[in-house]
């Protein structure tokens, strides 16, 4: 007699429900309204780059197809948030609209359960597709839908766990197409087509997934020659292409109108870094048996063997799925009657591929490097797994076991996954923590004008950019400042690649293109350390406060000696904004009546072998040795904008220059060895231009060395009196 638990399929998708947000419930300690108001993690890392995405759609900033320009970051201009199609907008966009009616941390929260419960219903659907017995389904669909790879994300990988329900549905779906004996109709086609668009609107990540799936099922009906199915899963492949432009038409329309930025693309060296190994599957990095929590710590997690991206663990049950899968595939081989199950070959195509040295890191060396992080796809693996395990068991013919069966495929993924439950203390802390910051930025808030600039220190230009803390490297920290406030704006915020974050990094006197912290060197490090090394806070008090900018927020915690910075400041006149916080201090700049832009950015381009800048005295130093150079200066402005640039050239022997670019071309002679100051008029246009030098030998003198320089170009931007108040 069957259960009546699972009698119905909606009865049993809410007892699998009911379970799951149980098991949440239990282990995150939420039982009241108010601890479900505090978001199931610290507001720190990728929790902090997913809250402040949440923030621009809740405040209207922006909208899922539309541009992603944030106007309260990268003041006094804007935050340009087009260049990376790496997100899930309208995941995003559906949090932070739900934020509005419930508070963010309650919307957080509920899409993270949200999350949990798709992979459930996801899991269960596919093996009723795939008509495996309800009650040995249900505990496996816990299973899939409580993997640690959830815990391990919750609310910070959030819009990464809410698309993996349908990793389940595609294999059920590719199993069933492939053993179909009927023609695929029109309609067949044009819904294999709809579904890959709605698995390629999902996060990068899935989507990708999926069309790994669907194209090793294309070459297995093409090579079978079944032409009928390979339509089908070619249909699936351009929808999940189509599914994939349309949710990221937004960046690629702003890719053709501004070119592509020079940093979509992950690094060859995060893929090494993020690959998957295979120990990070089969080891849990906790474990409630004592010995084998510590075999595993002292032999993989402890000894620098694992990775940063190895918190994959499979659960026992996926593992015995894939040892079931095994013994299927040897039994197979050794009575040479069948061939190795689909299955097989898709666990092995993913191991194949995520594996650090695999197929993803081959394809890094050759510059495809949007995807980094493997280990995730131990979800997909996972997923094979455990409904290879449910495939097996149903074909069992267990009888009247099969209720204890199940009982103890739910008793084992509880005990093997379920991490222990939080305590109300730490539930606590992380509330009082989000209290104490958002107290402190709501009194500076109040304390400032509406729309006040406020400029960070340390500088963090981009939102990921990489600094060294006291108790460690972080990123993305000043979301937080952006995330709990209304009205400010932030010195931070635009995504890296197009230059206009570099104003800042020329104001604090730190080079171009300063590497994260582990690639950085010693000198490099210094200057993460003490980003105004080398100007005095006196001249960045005048200079910030003719920019427009209101305060400074200083973050004690990125410091290695806060307080002498706290005292250089308030011996250059600023004013304390002491809210008594623990971590932040604010100090309120003088007002000037005058306002002016921060000057363009200077690199140097094509031709140039050198760039030096000494950081005492801001002194820049630039060789040609083929008598010819390009600066290429970063205008940050919407509007073209006249100005006076003025710099100093030498050669070592005498030399004719011409300088193109400027309003009107330049032409001056070089004594050897002399500095020859020029003045010129230039009209910069938005974005970068580019200032040309070309040096031949002077007129009647022999050729002599190519090698000419340029020194400490200065830009004077133009000042005007603030408008009067309307």
């Amino acid at each position: 007699m069957k259960s009546r638990l699972v009698s119905h399929p909606i009865v049993a998708h809410l007892a699998l429900a009911a379970a799951l947000t149980l098991g949440l419930m239990t282990t995150y300690n939420r039982w009241t309204p108010e601890t479900w108001a505090v978001p199931v993690c610290p507001l720190e890392w990728d929790a902090l780059f997913l809250e402040g995405h949440v923030k621009s759609y809740e405040e209207g900033a922006v909208w899922a197809f539309g541009s992603k320009i944030i106007p309260r970051l990268n003041a006094p201009y804007q935050a340009n948030w087009n260049d990376f199609p790496n997100i899930d907008p309208l995941f995003y966009s559906a949090i932070g609209y739900l934020a509005r009616l419930t508070g963010r941390g309650l919307a957080l929260n509920l899409a993270f359960l949200l999350s949990v419960l798709l992979a459930g219903a996801g899991f269960y659907g596919a093996t009723r597709l795939l008509g495996y017995k309800r009650l040995l389904s249900l505990p496996l669909a816990f299973a899939f839908a409580s993997l640690p790879h959830f815990f391990d994300r919750n609310v910070a990988h959030a819009m990464i766990l809410a698309a993996w329900w349908m990793i389940p549905l595609e294999l059920a779906l590719i199993s069933k197409c492939l053993l179909a004996s009927r023609l695929f109709t029109r309609r067949w086609l044009m819904g294999s087509f709809l579904a890959g668009v709605a698995l390629g609107t999902t996060f990068p990540y899935i989507a990708y997934a999926g069309a790994q799936l669907a194209g090793f099922a294309l070459l297995a009906t093409l090579f079978r020659r079944q032409w009928d199915k390979a339509r089908l899963f070619g249909a699936g492949l351009a929808g999940i292409a189509a599914g994939f432009v349309l949710i990221h038409s937004d960046s690629f329309l702003y890719w053709l109108s501004h070119g592509t930025s020079v940093c979509v693309a992950k690094i060859a060296t995060d893929a090494k870094l993020f690959a998957a190994q295979l120990p990070g599957f089969l080891l849990p990095d906790r474990c409630r048996i004592g010995f084998v929590d510590a075999w595993t710590q002292k032999h993989f997690w402890n000894n620098g063997v694992a990775g940063p991206s190895d918190h994959n663990y499979l659960g026992l049950l996926a593992i015995a799925g894939l040892c079931a899968l095994l013994f299927v595939t040897l039994r197979n081989l050794w009575a040479r009657r069948l061939a190795p199950p689909t299955p097989f070959w898709q666990v092995l195509w993913f191991l194949l591929y995520s594996l650090a040295g695999g197929v993803n890191l081959l394809l890094a060396t050759l510059g495809l490097t949007l995807f980094r992080e493997t280990g995730r796809y131990g979800m997909v693996i996972a997923a094979i797994a455990l409904l290879f395990l449910c495939r097996q068991l149903s074909r069992a013919r267990l009888g009247k076991w099969s209720a204890p069966v199940a009982l103890l495929l739910l008793g084992v993924a509880i005990f093997d996954q379920f991490p222990a439950p939080k305590t109300a203390e730490s539930i606590a802390a992380l509330r009082e923590t989000r209290r104490a910051d958002a107290d402190f930025f709501q009194k500076l808030e109040a304390a400032l004008p509406a729309g006040a600039m406020v400029f960070n220190m340390p500088v963090t230009p981009t939102p990921d950019f990489l600094l060294h803390y006291t108790d460690g490297r972080r990123d993305f920290e000043w979301m937080r400042a952006y995330v709990l406030t209304d009205k400010l704006r932030f010195s931070f915020g635009t995504n890296r690649g197009r230059g206009a974050e570099m104003w800042q990094l020329a104001l604090a006197g730190r080079p171009e293109g300063l590497p994260s912290w582990h690639n950085a060197s010693q000198n490099e490090r210094e200057i993460l350390r003490h980003d105004t090394k080398g100007v005095p806070p006196q001249i960045l008090a005048e200079r910030l406060s003719l920019y427009g900018f209101s305060a400074v927020l200083v973050d004690r915690l990125a410091y290695s000696k806060p307080d002498d910075l706290l005292a250089s400041l308030r011996d250059a006149g600023l004013e304390p904004l002491d809210f008594g916080h623990p971590r932040f201090t604010a100090f309120r700049l003088p007002e000037n009546p005058r306002r002016s832009t921060p000057p363009p950015y200077l690199t140097t381009g094509d031709g140039f072998a050198e760039q030096v800048r000494n950081p005492q005295n801001g002194i820049w130093q630039m060789e040609a040795p083929g008598g010819a150079g390009e600066l290429k200066i970063t205008h940050f402005l919407p509007e073209p904008m006249r100005m006076e640039l003025e710099f100093h050239a030498a050669a070592l022997e005498a030399r004719h220059l011409v300088v193109e670019g400027l309003e009107e071309p330049l032409a001056l002679d070089l004594p050897a060895r002399q500095l020859v100051p020029v003045r010129a008029a230039i009209l910069l246009k938005p974005g970068v231009n580019r200032l040309r030098l070309k040096s031949e030998p002077a007129a009647g003198a022999a050729p002599g060395n190519p090698i000419i320089a340029v020194f400490a170009p200065n830009f004077t931007p133009p000042v005007w009196d603030t408008p009067p108040p309307e």
